[in-house]
């Protein structure tokens, strides 16, 4: 972690002057070398014209996303065989809009692709729609209290067997039911005021974008508190379905994480199961460009690094990746603070975990590239045959060879070794084979 430079005593005062310390300048940051590079296709046109949003379907290999374009149409996008296939159409009522904001609508897919939520971004509705028949299986709404300023709360889980869906359900709840059937399994009466007195389980806070752990078992998300202060809170699922229906108001698996004066709904990523990246160093809006690190559990900053401009966080394949828009891409090393990559063009919009690519589609056409060179120092004699006779003839079964070969070399890449001992349906491309491959040269 860096080190903060000490500061006078008069700079000190100065700071403080304003009721709460605050940071002068910015941290430097730190270049690592690395073989990671970015490996960008041509761009595409879209059969379908400009969408709103796009969500990967995740399994395998294979790039396959589902989309959805501004006339409500959901669209299933195989970009490794170049088709497209209608699924399923939104309620012309979700196509409303109060106001001019450019990005009404957002996309939320379970993780078997069998489902779909399409909600007004910042607004009050929304609408679960089954994929595969069409039919809308839940309406959605959140009330009309300051939804303008917060993402609209939305998130799916999968559960023994059962895909659940998180959602907003008034400004400061939220609730879980089954995506599939409607049913309600958060059922408790909502706490109202009386004379002033607060009442047990009254949450005074706006509930905005939700986020779910990569285990299914924690859910966090970056809303807000009258001042208005921004706060990242979360807690356990596990908690909240089988033991605690208040949970997400007052349980104690609740965790307070990172605040700052208006600032709410900024970028974060789950590590693992517990750790939680956020963005911005520092108490009042603007905060400063930096990664915080957050054990949820402990309630604990376990470390922090002067990082990248705002943008969405990724987290694969040990790197942290950020997509700034016009700023670019930049990869990160979490354990060491350092910054791997930056590629300056215009980052990517969306990613996908299980295909490993990057997708942007909020410019003419679709551009999709892959970040490679993760593993590239195994690249090299029989690991690097075998690499060049599986991406060149495209035998993905023969990845098995590859991983044991790996293996032997000494790569620990749990991730990728998995991959190759147990490769599935495949595209053009291989990731495991990408993690292996060095820049180009010229």
């Amino acid at each position: 972690m860096p080190d903060l430079p000490l500061a006078c005593g008069a700079c000190h005062d100065a700071a403080g002057a304003e009721g709460r310390d605050r940071y002068e300048g910015k941290p430097g940051i730190v270049d690592e070398p690395s073989a990671l590079w970015v490996d960008r296709a041509p761009r595409e046109p879209l059969p379908h014209g400009p969408l709103a949003d796009l969500r990967p379907q995740l399994g395998g290999d294979r790039d396959v996303w589902i989309a959805l374009t501004h006339d409500g149409e959901l669209l299933r996008l195989d970009l490794d065989r170049r088709t497209v296939a209608p699924l399923a159409r939104i309620s012309p009522a979700l196509l409303e809009r109060t106001d001019d904001r450019p990005d009404p609508l957002r996309l939320h897919v379970a993780r078997d692709a069998r489902l779909a939520a399409v909600v007004q971004r910042r607004g009050r509705g929304g609408a679960v729609v089954d994929l595969e028949t069409g039919r809308t299986t839940m309406e959605l709404s959140r009330g009309d209290y300051h939804e303008e300023h917060c993402e609209y709360p939305c998130a799916f889980v999968q559960r023994a067997g059962r895909t659940l869906l998180v959602h907003g359900t008034d400004w400061n709840r939220l609730d879980v039911s089954d995506a599939r059937t409607g049913e309600l399994l958060t059922v408790r009466e909502s706490p109202v005021y009386a004379r002033d007195e607060r009442p047990a389980h009254y949450l005074d806070y706006f509930h905005c974008g939700l986020l779910v752990s990569p285990d299914q078992r924690s859910i966090c998300e970056h809303g807000w508190v009258w001042h208005p202060y921004g706060v990242v809170i979360a807690w356990s699922l596990d908690a909240w379905l089988d033991t605690n229906v208040w949970e997400s108001e007052d349980g104690p698996t609740r965790r307070s994480l990172a605040a700052a004066a208006y600032f709410w709904d900024g970028p974060m990523c789950w590590l693992d199961g517990t750790r939680l990246a956020t963005w911005g160093l520092g108490e009042d809006d603007p905060l400063l460009p930096a990664i915080r690190v957050f054990d949820v559990p402990s309630e604990r900053e376990i470390d922090w690094f002067p990082g990248p401009p705002a943008g969405d966080l990724v987290f694969d394949g040990g790197v942290l990746v950020s997509l700034a828009g016009d700023a670019g891409t930049t990869a990160w090393d979490v354990d060491r603070g350092t910054r791997l990559l930056h590629d300056a063009h215009p980052a990517a919009t969306r990613f996908h975990p299980t295909a490993k690519t990057f997708v942007a589609f909020d410019r003419p056409g679709l551009v999709t590239a892959r970040l490679c060179g993760h593993q590239a120092r195994w690249h090299d004699g029989v690991v690097a045959d075998l690499a060049a006779a599986i991406a060149r003839d495209r035998t993905f079964a023969d990845l098995p060879v590859l991983g044991d070969a790996l293996e032997r070399a000494g790569c620990t890449d749990a991730e990728l070794l998995a991959h190759c001992q147990q490769p599935g349906d495949h595209g053009d491309r291989c990731w495991a084979i990408d993690r292996l491959l060095s820049r180009p040269r010229g």
